[in-house]
């Protein structure tokens, strides 16, 4: 992606690790804490958490159990191993993009859709912002966490409770291991506090099953997610720590029940060899462990807990590589991941060289490489037609890669997504199915359960060619020339040459084949899916030909959609009959909008970029088929992490206010950018300095501004700033 994510920003914070020592849990720091420059000394607590220790587990675990599970290990691992060998051999390959300026994956922006994200009443009356999010009443995961007295902020390996009433930090949690870790983000909930952190995997743990073994991978990770309690907000109580292996994946907040998806490689090593998941360093039982996919690379491990009982449970799937997930209210939990991946692509291009390059084989070699495909063996079969291909000259070698590609121009290869869906209730969670989709998915803000029976994704698909390339490789020349022998006796000494090297006579040229897949063009499409039979009720198709989807958002029965090339159409598309979607109309300007918000009086909110310049839009939608762009500011030189996260955005609808983290200038002048809005112009109210921002929240009438070092609390009616808290190191 062009652009730094905000976890480049924390990453300036150095790491702090705590040493697991005999010493009481509680420790006393000095914070500092002053207003107006000025600084006065105050208690700050520090709670140190240990990270969950693996304990040898397995129990009476037996491969009878696993029986399925190594059945479905077995046969993956036959393909992926194919597909190892096959990218070990001298053929190689090469991924180019025909498209200018777009790369084979869409780009991380992260574009908004917000309901809930602009503000609360507490119960005493205040208004109180909360995180901006994408389903109101679903909470997220962020780095900062807010309610009418707390402010949580996660930095590194810490997390610090912030007392908004008494403006001062009130404790320090610190999470402790022997390797680095980051906290990746809070939740909160009344008076209990979630953090999720992330480390470098645990050692090794043994199952009762010989062939398969609860393992830690080089360049794995782990997830653990603790609970505490912050009633008291100067002596916060850890009450339950549970570690997870995997890579953090997402995790969604409804009511009291949290969910927390990780992914973890199946296979580890050159052999491939098999792991299980584990949870607080136990593998998962063999019921827990389900296969969904016929050739899973990954385990999807969702663990499902009451932050008010503490009671938790965790199943583990059987799956490939996901990246998205989204939830609705109505207990559905959706997994995206996509179907095809380079190695895949790899292997497809492989098996299709040696079935067009037959008829030009000699029969000894037709008939090896056939009997390697019926048995499964593509490396064996490539290798055999690539070895004799290239045992041929230049041009009769070429002569049959031109015929091969001719044929292989037919053939295209289009990206899919795979959405799988899994019902909650509480913190069981129960597989439902699955369904597919032509293209891939943006982020979260693509896919939206509009009704009970009805979901919508947006995608752009990319379509591919195949091509092979034959290239004539010749060998550097040995040296030549010679070496000096000095041979000393008696103090005399004589020197002799010996040559060596030899020069070729001719120039012998080796022939490399490769292939190469590029993108020919792209397009993007709307799918309604029926969610009674997990199939595609309708769709629009081939929207934006050569352009990407960069925004999308759902208002009510109007799906917005941005897509970019070389200017930015807002697309508005009416699904009030989900049977029948239809393009209302669309608007073409200047730039690109990655991030949209609905705001009040039928008006849309964008933040993109347009010349390099940060680009704030103000769009007219009451008539989706005469939308027009009412009002615009444009900064130089100026980036925001509302580009990348739509967490990062504050709206304070009761005063008419957007707040957003920015870096003007190319860094030279950091912090945030209030900009006010009516119903058909933007303004720009104030630009507040904060080094390294992160976050704004509001309480009441203060706002208070998070960066990386301190908190600053400003005064919303006169504008002026009332104090500044630093964050203690």
């Amino acid at each position: 992606m062009s652009t730094a994510e905000p976890k480049a920003i924390l990453g300036l914070v150095a790491i702090i690790l705590a040493l697991v020592v005999a010493l009481p849990l509680l420790a006393v720091m000095l914070g500092m804490h002053g207003g107006g420059g000025a600084a006065t000394n105050t208690t700050t607590v520090v709670l140190t958490v240990p990270m969950p220790v693996e304990k040898p587990g397995g129990g009476a675990a037996s491969e009878t159990a696993y029986g399925k599970v190594v059945e479905v290990l077995e046969s993956s691992r036959r393909v992926l191993k194919e597909v190892q060998q096959l990218m070990m051999l001298r053929g190689g390959y090469t991924v180019y993009s025909m498209l200018e300026h777009y790369p084979l994956i869409a780009p991380m922006a992260t574009v908004v859709y917000s309901s809930v994200g602009d503000g609360l009443l507490a119960k005493s009356g205040v208004e109180v912002s909360r995180t901006n999010v994408q389903v109101e009443g679903v909470d997220e995961l962020d780095i900062v966490k807010n309610s009418e007295r707390i402010i949580a902020v996660a930095l590194g390996s810490r997390v610090y409770i912030f007392d908004a009433l008494e403006k001062r930090v009130a404790s320090v949690i610190s999470f402790n291991t022997s390797t680095p870790i980051e906290v990746r983000g809070l939740y909160l909930y009344g008076n209990r506090l979630v953090a999720v952190t992330s480390s470098a995997e645990v050692a090794p743990i043994k199952t009762g099953v010989q062939v398969l073994r609860a393992v830690a991978m080089g360049g794995s990770g782990a997830t653990a997610i603790s609970v505490l309690d912050v009633s008291d907000v100067s002596n916060p109580k850890l009450l339950l720590n549970v570690g997870v292996s995997g890579l953090y994946l997402d995790s969604r907040l409804v009511g009291r029940y949290a969910y927390f998806a990780t992914s973890m490689d199946i296979y580890y090593g050159e052999g491939y060899e098999y792991a299980l998941p584990t949870v607080s360093g136990r593998p998962l039982s063999a019921d827990k462990v389900i296969p969904i996919d016929s050739t899973p690379t990954t385990y999807i491990t969702v663990l499902a807990m009451d932050l008010e009982s503490l009671e938790h449970n965790a199943v583990s799937y059987m799956a490939s590589r996901s990246s998205r997930i989204y939830m609705s209210k109505s207990n559905r939990l959706y997994i995206a991941s996509p179907t095809a991946s380079i190695e895949e692509l790899y292997l497809n291009a492989s098996i299709k060289l040696v079935e067009l390059s037959l008829e030009y084989l000699p029969n000894g070699v037709a008939s090896l490489a056939e009997e390697c495909l019926r048995n499964g063996s593509y490396s064996k079969a490539y290798e055999a037609v690539v070895n004799y291909i290239s045992s041929l000259g230049y041009d009769e070698a070429k002569n049959i890669i031109g015929n091969v590609n001719s044929k292989l121009s037919e053939l295209r290869v289009a990206d899919k997504t795979h959405l799988h869906v899994y019902t909650v209730n509480g913190i069981n969670v129960t597989y439902a199915g699955s369904f597919a989709v032509d293209g891939s998915l943006l982020d979260q803000f693509c896919m939206e359960e509009f009704s009970e029976k009805h979901f919508i994704v947006a995608t752009t698909s990319t379509e591919y060619a195949i091509a092979y390339n034959v290239w004539e490789y010749y060998a550097p020349s040995p040296p030549s020339g010679e070496v000096t022998i000095t041979m000393c006796s008696k103090f005399r000494c004589t020197t002799t040459t010996i040559p060596v090297g030899a020069e070729r006579s001719t120039k012998t040229a080796s022939l490399f084949i490769n292939y190469v897949i590029s993108s020919t063009s792209t397009a993007n499409n709307v799918y309604v899916i029926d969610l009674e039979r997990l199939e595609v009720a309708s769709k629009l198709q081939g929207l934006a030909e050569g352009e990407r989807i960069y925004a999308a958002r759902l208002v009510k029965n109007v799906f917005f959609l941005v897509t970019f090339r070389q200017v930015d159409p807002l697309y508005a598309i009416d699904v009030s009959d989900p049977l029948s979607p239809r393009v209302l109309g669309y608007l073409k300007i200047p730039g690109f909008s990655e991030y949209l918000h609905p705001l009040p009086g039928d008006r849309l909110l964008g933040i993109g970029v347009e010349d390099g310049a940060l680009k704030i839009s103000l769009f007219n939608v009451s008539d989706p088929t005469n939308m027009s762009e009412v009002s615009l500011i444009k900064i130089s030189d100026t980036w925001s992490q509302a580009l990348q996260d739509h967490h990062a955005v504050t709206v304070h609808l009761g005063r008419g206010l957007t707040i957003i983290p920015v870096f003007m200038g190319y860094g030279a002048k950091q912090g945030f950018l209030v900009v006010s809005y009516t119903a058909d112009t933007l303004g720009l109210d104030q630009v507040i300095e904060h080094q390294n921002p992160l976050r704004s929240v509001y309480i009441g009438n203060k706002l208070f501004t998070v960066s990386t070092a301190s908190i600053k609390i400003y005064n919303m009616d006169s504008r002026s700033l009332e104090e500044e808290v630093v964050l203690p190191s």
